[in-house]
This record gives structure tokens, C-alpha cells and sequence, in this order.
């Protein structure tokens, strides 16, 4: 079964990286529509991380070091699991 996951790499995956450690995510960063900066109230962006070698808070600080926040925002994380949205729908 490996071999088969193997032989279907995504053409995202970085050269090197674990194809079954390694995900592409799709975040939306969103701001306080009453505090959200000029050049952007929201956006989104994509980032490839290896399961295996990130941690939680390297992840945020990552981020944070792209799209720094100022000192007066206030930085909330949530996580929606598309892929297993979108099987609960085709099952109901």
C-alpha cells in the first residue's frame, strides 16, 4: 500500500519531504473588521508543513514571522479539516 501512495505524489510536495507527513494547508488569516489594518482585513495563503518535524508553536511563530500582528491584536487559531467536511457531506 505504501508503494501506491508513493507512486502518486502530489506535485506540491517538495523534493525530500515525506509525502505521508507532509501537508499542504490552506490558511485564512482574519482581522477584527474594527481594528484590521488598511492593506488587509483578510487573506489567505498557503504553506506545506511536515508533521514529523513542526511543532505548534513553531508553526505560529512561522507564521507570525510572515504576517507579523501587532500588539493590540489579538491572534485566535482554529482548524476545519476540509477533506473530512467534505466526506461527512457525501454521506449525508
Amino acid at each position: 500500500m505504501a508503494d501506491s501512495m508513493l507512486s502518486t505524489v502530489p506535485s506540491w510536495l517538495p523534493v525530500g519531504m515525506d509525502p505521508l507527513t507532509t501537508y499542504l494547508l490552506e490558511i485564512k488569516l482574519v482581522g477584527d473588521r474594527k481594528n484590521a489594518r488598511v492593506e488587509y482585513d483578510w487573506f489567505i495563503f498557503s504553506k506545506v508543513i511536515d508533521s514529523n518535524a513542526m511543532c505548534y508553536k513553531d508553526f505560529i511563530d512561522d507564521i507570525a514571522k510572515s504576517y507579523p500582528w501587532g500588539p493590540n491584536e489579538t491572534v485566535t487559531i482554529g482548524y476545519v479539516d476540509m477533506r473530512a467536511t467534505k466526506e461527512e457531506n457525501e454521506e449525508n
